[in-house]
């Protein structure tokens, strides 16, 4: 193979790899930029699921409110009920 073939081949070969190059930049760049979308999803997920574990510790909070009030109801009616 004389010079200027082999040269002719090496920058077909460079042309093939330069072509593969960027179609796995492309192929990286979109999964790098899914992969910041999920973050970001599972983030606010993560956001999200705190405020519902607050609202719960909340809500049982009020809960236990509500039972000692309704406990202490039934006491003074079984009281009202004994002087009657």
């Amino acid at each position: 193979m004389e010079n200027q073939e082999f040269q002719k081949t090496v920058l077909e070969e460079l042309k093939i790899l330069k072509g593969q190059t960027d179609e796995n930049t492309q192929m990286l760049k979109a999964l790098i930029h899914a992969s910041e979308v999920h973050k970001a999803g599972m983030d606010k997920l993560t956001i999200d699921v705190a405020h519902v574990k607050g609202d719960t510790t909340s809500i049982k909070k009020d809960l236990t409110t509500v039972e000692r009030v309704t406990a202490s109801n039934y006491t003074d009616i079984i009281e009202l009920k004994a002087l009657k």
